[in-house]
C-alpha cells in the first residue's frame, strides 16, 4: 500500500509540475504577444503621426496623377466632388498660375524654361500642380459656403471688378459662360475670406490649424513703424519687442502704436489690426520679404523685428482662410483627364 500510496502521489507530483509547466508556457506565451502587441501599438503612434494617412493628398503632379481615377473626353478636365471643371476653365487657372509664377522670378512666359528640373519635377508640373489644388480648394470652399449660409446672387456681379471690360475672347477662352463661372468663383472666394476673417475658430472645426498651414500663403497681422525718424523708430519697435517677450497683448500694443505710441486713453476696447494675405508669388519685394517671414513662424508666432526700406515691423502669423481652405480641400474627391491635362502648355 505504501509503495503504491508512494508512487500515486509521484505520479500526481508529477503530473501537476506538468500542468504547471504549460501553464507557464500559456503565460510566457501570453506575455510575449502582449508585450508584442503593446510595441507594435507604440510605434503605430510614433510613426503614425509622422506620416500621412493614406487618404491625404500627394504633394506632388506625378503621384497625384498616379492616386486620381482618370476620366475621358474632349471638353472636362476636372471632376472635384462631381463638378465638372471644363477645359476653358482649367486653361484660365492654369494661365493665372503661370504668369504669377513668371512675374516672381521677373521673366517673360516666352523667356521661361518650362521644362527645367527643379527637384524632381519640372516646373511645368509644379504649375499644373498648383492648379488642380487651387481649384479644388476653391470648389470645396464654395460647397461649404452653401452649408455656412454664404449665398451667392446675381447681383454680387457688379461687386467684381477684375474682369470687368474684358470680354471672353480677350480672355481666351472659347465659351461665353466661362467667363460667368469664373466671375461667381472669384466673388464666392472674396465672400468666403471676410467671413472666414471675422470668425476662423468656427470654420476650423476645432482642428488645429498648425496641421494646415501652408508654405505659398499666410494669413498675418502686423506692427509696423515708419522710419520718419530712424533712430527714434528703431527704439520705439525695440520698445515694442522687448514687450512683446513680456507677454503683452500683440493687438492692445498695435494699438498703441496707432494710435499715437504710449498714449494710456486709448480705451479698454482696441480695434484689431487689419489681417494681410501674403504669398510665396508676391511679386513686390517688400510683400516677398513678409511672406518669408510668415512661413518660418508658427500659428500666433510673433516674428524679431523685420526692417524694410520704410520703416520696422513686428510680424505675427494668425490662422486664416490659407489654413480653412486646406482643411475642406482634403475631403475632395479628385478625377483627371489625364490627356489634357498633360497635353496643357503655357502658350
Amino acid at each position: 500500500m505504501w509503495k503504491f500510496g508512494k508512487k500515486n502521489t509521484e505520479n500526481e507530483g508529477g503530473a501537476q509540475k506538468s500542468r504547471l509547466s504549460i501553464r507557464r508556457i500559456k503565460w510566457n506565451i501570453l506575455s510575449i504577444t502582449l508585450a508584442v502587441a503593446v510595441v507594435v501599438g507604440v510605434l503605430w503612434l510614433i510613426f503614425g503621426f509622422l506620416t500621412k494617412p493614406d487618404d491625404t493628398i500627394p504633394n506632388n503632379y506625378r503621384a497625384l496623377m498616379d492616386a486620381s481615377p482618370e476620366i475621358t473626353g474632349e471638353e472636362i478636365a476636372l471632376v472635384v466632388n462631381g463638378i465638372e471643371i471644363d477645359e476653358d476653365v482649367w486653361r484660365y487657372y492654369f494661365m493665372q498660375n503661370a504668369t504669377k509664377y513668371s512675374r516672381r522670378i521677373e521673366k517673360e512666359l516666352t523667356d521661361i524654361d518650362w521644362n527645367a528640373k527643379v527637384g524632381e519635377e519640372t516646373v511645368l508640373e509644379q504649375i499644373k500642380y498648383d492648379t488642380i489644388m487651387d481649384i479644388m480648394k476653391n470648389i470645396s470652399m464654395a460647397e461649404k459656403a452653401t452649408e455656412w449660409g454664404i449665398e451667392f446672387s446675381d447681383s454680387d456681379m457688379d461687386t467684381l471688378t477684375e474682369l470687368d471690360g474684358k470680354t471672353y475672347q480677350e480672355l481666351g477662352l472659347a465659351k461665353e459662360d466661362t467667363v460667368y463661372t469664373i466671375r461667381k468663383n472669384l466673388i464666392m472666394e472674396k465672400k468666403l475670406r471676410d467671413a472666414v476673417t471675422l470668425d476662423v475658430d468656427k470654420y476650423m472645426d476645432g482642428k488645429n490649424p498648425n496641421e494646415y498651414a501652408s508654405d505659398k500663403s499666410a494669413t498675418i497681422k502686423m506692427i509696423e513703424i515708419y522710419k520718419d525718424n530712424d533712430e527714434l523708430a528703431k527704439q520705439h519697435i525695440d520698445e515694442v519687442a522687448k514687450r512683446l517677450k513680456k507677454g503683452e497683448d500683440f493687438n492692445k500694443l498695435w494699438g498703441e502704436v496707432t494710435k499715437g505710441f504710449y498714449k494710456t486713453d486709448i480705451g479698454a476696447s482696441v480695434n484689431e489690426p487689419d489681417v494681410l494675405w501674403v504669398y510665396e508669388d508676391a511679386v513686390d519685394k517688400r510683400s516677398r520679404k513678409l511672406g518669408e517671414v510668415a512661413f518660418s513662424l508658427k500659428i500666433n508666432e510673433v516674428s524679431d523685428i523685420v526692417e524694410t526700406e520704410s520703416s520696422y515691423l513686428i510680424i505675427k502669423r494668425v490662422a486664416g482662410y490659407t489654413e480653412v481652405e486646406n482643411l475642406y480641400a482634403k475631403e475632395c474627391e479628385l478625377k483627371i483627364n489625364k490627356k489634357i491635362v498633360e497635353a496643357t502648355v503655357v502658350k
